[in-house]
């Protein structure tokens, strides 16, 4: 979770693609919009469907190249009014409100920086979190992502947080595929609900 390399990624080249995360798209539906924080947003994707969804967003990043390409699109499609863009890192970020739904994806970094964040975003949670990212068995049985060091699984996303009296909705491992068809990517998929 280095803000200068990431920095430097989003200055050169569009990172990710534009698509919104299949599992957010399949959580939120089920939700009632309200306010939402998407951490690590990147150029905004998922921020970009939730406000087109009637989502209010704060989308958080530290990297501010991210940020603007997203708030650029958020101008294209005409939700810009409905996301806050914030350069900030969420574990020393502070804010007074509270999310209906938080969604964390892909935040990979070493274990204490990964609790850190986690324990900071369960804390802004009054309603879901939803945490996506690279399954630890990504490194042997599927295909991209960083190296295994970093990657996690539902358990451990489940160990780095206080979940007594949660409701743990979904903690798995969920398959899907990449651009080619014949590659799998193994997703650590957890859902909580207080």
């Amino acid at each position: 979770m280095q803000q200068e390399q990431w920095e430097s990624r989003y200055r050169e080249q569009q990172v990710w693609s534009r698509d919104p995360n299949p599992w957010l798209l399949e959580v939120a539906a089920a939700l009632t919009p309200g306010a939402a924080l998407d951490v690590g947003c990147g150029e905004g994707a998922d921020a970009l469907w939730l406000a087109e969804h009637g989502w209010t967003v704060t989308a958080l990043d530290f990297a501010p190249s991210a940020l603007r390409l997203g708030r650029q699109r958020a101008e294209d499609l005409g939700v810009a009014d409905r996301i806050e863009w914030t350069q900030a890192d969420i574990r020393t970020w502070r804010t007074k409100q509270r999310f209906d739904l938080v969604s964390v994806h892909f935040l990979h970094g070493p274990q204490p920086e990964r609790t850190a964040a986690l324990r900071r975003a369960w804390e802004l949670t009054s309603g879901s979190l939803l945490v996506v990212g690279h399954d630890t068995t990504n490194a042997t049985q599927g295909h991209g992502g960083p190296p295994a060091p970093v990657l996690y699984t539902a358990q451990d996303v489940l160990a780095d947080l206080d979940v007594s009296g949660t409701q743990v909705r979904i903690a798995e491992r969920r398959s899907r595929f990449t651009d080619d068809p014949d590659r799998i990517m193994w997703d650590c998929v957890v859902l909580l609900q207080r």
